[in-house]
């Protein structure tokens, strides 16, 4: 993506959108308006398994959502999380990285993604108490970073 939403010395800051009606319709418009979901992901041992879901980025819950560019998820770049160990401590030590499916557009506005309904409610708590911790309110800019 061009923009570099929330990448701090490359980007603009992301900011934080707390009207939870527009959070809704940003959610429905890249994540359930023309979402397929894929067969259930599969984990130690075959024991585990986990529902596909869609998360998106820049975040539902941001004014960048690609929600306000585009009439649908498709018009994102498509991204599949994958599966690199079998077992693991936390759902991010098993679905570690994220391919593209298709081609990637730099221009594109917005990034959806296959994610393990797993991984996607831990990681979407952690930018929640974040949110909370940081007490950011509407329209406070912030940056993230992905670290391991």
């Amino acid at each position: 993506m061009t923009a570099h939403w929330g990448l701090a010395g490359r980007g603009q800051p992301l900011t934080r959108l707390q009207d939870e009606q527009r959070v809704s319709r940003n959610r429905y418009t890249i994540c359930q308006r023309d979402w397929q979901a894929l067969p259930p992901w599969t984990a130690q041992g075959g024991r585990l398994q986990i529902k596909d879901s869609c998360d998106e980025f820049p975040f539902a819950g941001t004014y960048q959502s690609g929600a306000s560019l585009v009439q649908g998820g498709t018009a994102c770049v498509q991204l599949q999380a994958v599966k690199t160990n079998e077992w693991g401590q936390s759902p991010a030590q098993i679905w570690t990285t994220v391919q593209p499916i298709g081609s990637v557009r730099a221009a594109a506005p917005c990034v959806r993604g296959h994610i393990p309904l797993i991984l996607n409610t831990v990681e979407g708590g952690a930018y929640g108490l974040f949110a909370n911790a940081q007490r950011l309110l509407d329209r406070d800019p912030f940056w993230i970073a992905v670290v391991p």
